[in-house]
């Protein structure tokens, strides 16, 4: 058995308040993505559990290397009291600045593959065009 001592869970804790603090920020990245699909129930559902099971395992390190795997209710509550501060304070503008970022990937990359596939589709009609007059050729030749 190792030695608690008061410095020791203090730190942990305010350690704790920070895990939470990112937490809630990777959280907020994932909300920012759910804007970029129609079916947001779906997309809902698949991101939250990729939180939760992120988040799981996030804590699960933390008792790891903190508390020696010992689980300890102070730590849980810290991070959710950092999760919690995080949602007040700059949840409204962390979520604002990844939906910004992902809607302007999303039509970046919307434009870059609309223009890829409009010179794919002249490439194509070219080489659809050429064949279509050596065919002619091969048919006037074999009739001949």
């Amino acid at each position: 058995m190792w030695e608690i001592n008061s410095y020791s869970q203090i730190l942990t804790f305010l350690y704790s308040l920070i895990l939470g603090f990112f937490l809630g920020i990777f959280y907020d990245l994932l909300r920012g993505m759910r804007y970029l699909k129609k079916n947001k129930k779906v997309i809902t559902f698949i991101t939250d559990i990729v939180f939760w099971l992120f988040s799981a395992f996030c804590l699960f390190c933390f008792s790891l290397e903190f508390s020696k795997g010992e689980i300890r209710g102070y730590y849980f509550f810290g991070s959710l009291i950092g999760f919690i501060i995080n949602f007040l304070t700059l949840s409204n503008l962390s979520l604002k600045i990844f939906k910004y970022i992902f809607l302007k990937t999303n039509t970046f990359l919307k434009w870059i593959f609309n223009y890829k596939n409009s010179i794919l589709d002249k490439v194509i009609l070219f080489f659809k065009s050429f064949f279509k007059k050596i065919l002619k050729i091969w048919k006037k030749a074999l009739k001949k």
